[in-house]
């Protein structure tokens, strides 16, 4: 669909380059569907260079593992 308003180009130009991540989460279980764990990591104080280090340099389970253990344990 031809859109003309400059966000919408924007939002459909980023939509077709990353078509084939935006489902990632159904065919890969070590991806979460949700960005709760980013929203969480925000509040409890760490980066998100942090995070992208962690994703980057260990296996995703190990990550998010880390991830989610380190947000649960500043929550308490």
């Amino acid at each position: 669909m031809k859109v003309s308003h400059k966000k919408a180009v924007t939002l459909q130009v980023r939509i077709n380059r990353h078509y084939t991540e935006w489902l990632i989460f159904v065919d890969d279980v070590r991806v979460p569907p949700t960005n709760n764990l980013a929203e969480r990591a925000r509040r409890h104080g760490h980066l998100a260079s942090d995070i992208y280090f962690e994703l980057f340099t260990r296996p995703p389970d190990a990550a998010l593992r880390r991830l989610y253990a380190d947000a649960s344990a500043a929550a308490k």
